[in-house]
């Protein structure tokens, strides 16, 4: 008689019974985790803030004047607390640029009326 290893019905129940342990532990490690579940920035993350958001940058040479287009601005990295922010794309379409502004540079809010 051949007994098919790994076939064994009671160590296949065991497995399952295990690896769902597995999880319920993960769970309770999780419900436990520290915080308060608001999203801020901490003290020590307020240098890297900048550098982590994104500002509206000039994808061509843009001359004083002219009339912004969707396609003239691309979210890059940092963005400066007098720049725009990504979700501000869409109100500056159709605003003027006030000065020369160049492929790569960032767009500022004193550069648009």
């Amino acid at each position: 008689m051949k007994i098919a290893i790994g076939c064994d019905p009671n160590a296949q129940k065991e497995k399952e019974e295990e690896e769902k342990m597995a999880e319920h532990k993960k769970y309770a490690i999780i419900t436990v985790a520290p915080g308060d579940g608001i999203k801020k920035i901490e003290g020590n993350e307020q240098e890297t803030c900048i550098v982590q958001k994104r500002g509206l940058y000039a994808t061509v040479n843009l001359k004083a004047g002219h009339v912004i287009s969707f396609d003239d601005l691309e979210p890059l990295r940092p963005r400066s607390d007098t720049g725009f922010e990504p979700w501000e794309r869409d109100t500056l379409v159709g605003k003027v640029i006030t000065r020369d502004v160049e492929a790569g540079e960032m767009i500022l809010r004193d550069d648009v009326k």
